[in-house]
């Protein structure tokens, strides 16, 4: 016995409305975002002494992008509390030990690579670093 007499199959799918927006919002989406960018020059370093010798002027330069892109990493990256663990995500020999700031030992994957980014607007020599 059924409580209802009839049933609108009509209102219990589901709306196809969305379905004719959404290329029209991808496309808005894309072409401001497009105008958003920022003309940088990224180059990505496996190690310190790969980007001197890349910028023999810029040796410095090459050390504090890669310690910015370490500490971003250990504020940003993954923690564990057994090394296992960060081995089992990452693979055998790419952890290192971390001390929290409330002094708890951890593993995090270590620093593969840093990109240096460069901007090239106004000629000025601005520079970013990231972990990668």
């Amino acid at each position: 016995m059924k409580r209802t007499k009839s049933i609108n199959l009509a209102r219990m799918r589901k709306s196809h409305k969305s379905f004719r927006l959404k290329p029209l919002i991808v496309s808005i989406a894309a072409f401001s975002l497009t105008g958003c960018s920022d003309s940088r020059k990224a180059d990505i370093y496996s190690s310190v002494e790969h980007c001197k010798n890349d910028n023999p002027t810029a040796g410095l330069l090459c050390e504090t992008a890669y310690q910015q892109a370490v500490d971003k990493a250990a504020k940003s990256g993954p923690k564990y509390r057994s090394k296992s663990d960060c081995e089992s995500d990452f693979g055998l020999r790419n952890c290192v030990p971390y001390r929290s700031p409330n002094g708890a030992h951890l593993f995090m994957p270590a620093v593969a690579a840093f990109a240096l980014a460069r901007t090239l607007e106004d000629d000025e020599d601005e520079y970013g670093s990231s972990p990668l």
